[in-house]
């Protein structure tokens, strides 16, 4: 450790100094002579800040005593959103490495440490083994720049014993804590999955079933912790742990309140600011020592806020500052979340507006109560589904989000991965070719389709009643980024099969939930883009109610060279069909269709194979194709691989052009909602 140039009195410390600052690589006491500076330089706050990975918690901006007293003419504090929890407990979401992350321990105790997990202001965090019973954790250790600091250790033992007392699902849990060599640790179970700000920033707003049970199960946990005297004070999606199971945990305790801790005010300092901006109620702005409860359920109502619209109530251009957020969230009502999903049941808006009332005499009592509101409207809710298809969302160039029972198990494979990802960088010169066919690709784009467009804010509709002699598949020259999911909901489908004469069927895609809802009793085929690669993913999650008739994907629609002949692909599920009502399948269906003038499209299915799938459990599923250079390589349906209709036999009934062409939605069922879209393109 050094201190580089030590910062004098009545001057600045050079940038360089506070990169070290920033790692915790410093003395205590530097580190205390730049946290009293930061506290009267602006200008050095806002370097700070900037260089700072943690900014999103207010008690990491300074991260020496992980306190951070907000200055009334502070107008360039704001905190960054979206970054990770110090106490991430998955490989899943990894924090860039500082320049000394090598540099950790091989053996903490029986624990031996195959990675780094997470970084914050009062601890690293590393995915271990035990030496003996070959059981995965996650372990909390002190940084060594505070292990000479006899308060950051005082702190550290009370968040071991803040964990200790808390034996719940919901909460992680402590297994082991203790001291080694001198170096302070916690053990934690090791949870597999990924944080909710990493959910959010993948999926988007969460389909509405599903967001109501993560906040139930979240209140469930807060209500034990409550029981036991406690208080988070740091509730968010990035402390929100969503596991591969389903499950939904909370993490980073090492803010939270004890009732009766006399100890409170000897480590943090009477006045100072606990938590994190977006998601403080406006009496914890006030003092972080004597919230309660109530506290932790307003940052609760946030986080469903998060959830369901993708964004904190004030994170917006219009709440930049800090000084503008403290402001927002002691006077200003929130933007109504119906302005961004309008199907959001009136029972829930309700609850939301109660746990975001400014008084805390206005919120619920006690968590409990939240959960026990939310119960009916988490019906039918499937977070293992969830978190499977986020898992899918991830840039299959980042090595670090594969599951842990994988490559990731043997520690040396993953540093050479590592090695080996730094090594195949893209060069300059192919980024730049590549940019300049995007610019090429949009231009004509723009010269060769236009897309239809509606009133702002307005849903655009279709009832099948236009001129037959419209009816003609549409060109669509979108260029999709390769190696990235791609939104196909940024602008309505267009329609390739339609025909409605008698007004009878319609379908209405909503811009601003992102949403296409269809009932059709003849046949549509409506067109999300066109693709000409060989190797691409593309994904759809559906909602039916009560599953009836026939719904699913199509892709590889192209000219067969007739006039007005078309052949495309359909992954088609089929509900209580023939007598057996028990029935539930996915049928791969190669379809011809020709366009007749003045009469309905000529659309001839063909069933090539199919593969029984569960009765469905709930109203919402997802359908996923991966296409390679060898056909269909994989069907997924609700996260599980389909057998049967990807195999050699079935592939080679189709030659390589017939995946490439239009794909989107195929229906011919009522009450259907499409609620994502998305393709990656991959390299």
């Amino acid at each position: 450790m050094s201190d580089l140039s030590p910062i004098s009195p009545g001057t600045c410390p050079s940038r360089e100094v506070l990169v070290a600052f920033v790692r915790q690589d410093l003395s205590p006491e530097t580190a205390r002579a730049i946290q009293t500076h930061l506290s009267t330089c602006s200008a050095c706050r806002s370097i700070f800040n900037a260089l700072n990975e943690s900014g999103s918690t207010v008690t990491n901006i300074v991260p020496d005593t992980g306190d951070f007293q907000v200055a009334e003419d502070d107008a360039n504090q704001t905190p960054k959103s979206g970054n990770n929890s110090p106490s991430v407990l998955s490989g899943r979401n990894p924090r860039v490495p500082a320049a000394n992350d090598s540099l950790h321990p091989s053996l903490i105790g029986h624990y031996q440490i195959a990675e780094k997990l997470g970084r914050g202001g009062m601890g690293v965090v590393y995915r271990a083994r035990h030496v003996r019973l070959k059981r995965w954790v996650a372990v909390k250790l002190l940084p060594p720049a505070r292990v000479a600091n006899p308060i950051s250790i005082a702190r550290f033992h009370r968040e071991m014993e803040v964990v200790a007392r808390l034996d719940h699902p919901n909460i992680v849990r402590a297994t082991d804590a203790g001291e080694a060599d001198g170096q302070h640790y916690l053990v934690m179970e090791y949870v597999d999955g990924l944080d909710l700000g990493r959910v959010v920033k993948r999926y988007g707003p969460l389909p509405i079933v599903e967001a109501c049970e993560i906040i139930r199960q979240v209140a469930s946990g807060l209500q034990h912790a409550h029981e036991n005297g406690l208080v988070h004070r740091d509730i968010k999606p990035n402390n929100l742990m969503l596991s591969t199971r389903g499950e939904v945990k909370i993490l980073d305790l090492g803010l939270a309140l004890l009732r009766g801790d006399q100890e409170v005010e000897t480590l943090t300092g009477e006045g100072h600011v606990m938590g994190t901006a977006d998601y403080m109620a406006p009496e914890q702005w006030e003092t972080s020592h004597t919230v309660d409860i109530r506290a932790d359920i307003y940052s609760l109502g946030c986080t469903l806020y998060t959830l369901l619209t993708g964004g904190p109530p004030f994170g917006g251009p219009d709440f930049r500052s800090l000084r503008h957020k403290v402001a927002a969230h002691a006077t200003k009502p929130p933007p109504p979340v119906t302005a961004v999903r309008p199907d959001i049941p009136a029972q829930v808006i309700t609850l939301l507006d109660r746990m975001l009332a400014k008084d805390p005499a206005d919120r619920p009592e006690q968590p409990s109560e939240v959960a026990q509101i939310l119960e009916s409207p988490s019906t039918g809710a499937n977070l293992t589904s969830l978190s499977a298809t986020v898992m899918r969302f991830a840039d299959p160039r980042d090595d670090l989000a594969r599951h842990p029972s994988s490559e990731v198990d043997d520690p040396t494979r993953l540093q050479l991965n590592r090695k080996t990802a730094a090594v195949r960088r893209p060069r300059y010169w192919i980024v730049l070719a590549l940019l300049c066919l995007i610019v090429l690709g949009v231009v004509v784009g723009i010269t060769q389709f236009s897309p239809k467009t509606a009133d702002q804010g307005e849903p655009v509709t279709q009832s099948g009643d236009r001129p037959p002699e419209s009816n003609t598949p549409p060109a669509d020259q979108r260029v999709f980024k390769p190696a990235v999911w791609e939104d196909l909901f940024e602008r309505p489908p267009t329609e390739f099969v339609w025909w409605n004469p008698a007004g009878t069927s319609n379908w209405t895609f909503n811009e601003k939930a992102k949403t296409l809802n269809i009932n059709c009793y003849t046949t549509a085929f409506l067109s999300l883009g066109r693709t000409n690669a060989e190797r691409y993913k593309f994904q759809i999650r559906l909602r039916q109610a009560t599953w009836t008739g026939r719904c699913g994907i199509f892709f590889g629609a192209h000219s067969t060279g007739k006039d007005k002949e078309f052949k495309a692909q359909v992954l088609e599920l089929r509900a209580n069909v023939g007598q057996n009502l028990k029935q539930f399948a996915l049928y791969r269906v190669e379809t011809a269709i020709q366009f007749l003038p003045s009469k309905p499209p000529s659309v001839r299915p063909s069933s090539i194979a199919e593969a029984e799938l569960p009765l469905p459990e709930t109203q919402s599923y997802f359908i996923e194709v991966q296409i390679d250079r060898t056909g269909v390589a994989e069907v997924a349906w609700d996260g599980r691989r389909t057998e049967g209709i990807t195999t050699a036999k079935v592939n080679s009934r189709f030659a390589p052009g017939d995946y490439k062409g239009q794909f989107g939605i195929f229906c011919q069922a009522s009450a259907v909602t499409i609620e994502v879209a998305r393709i990656m393109i991959v390299e």
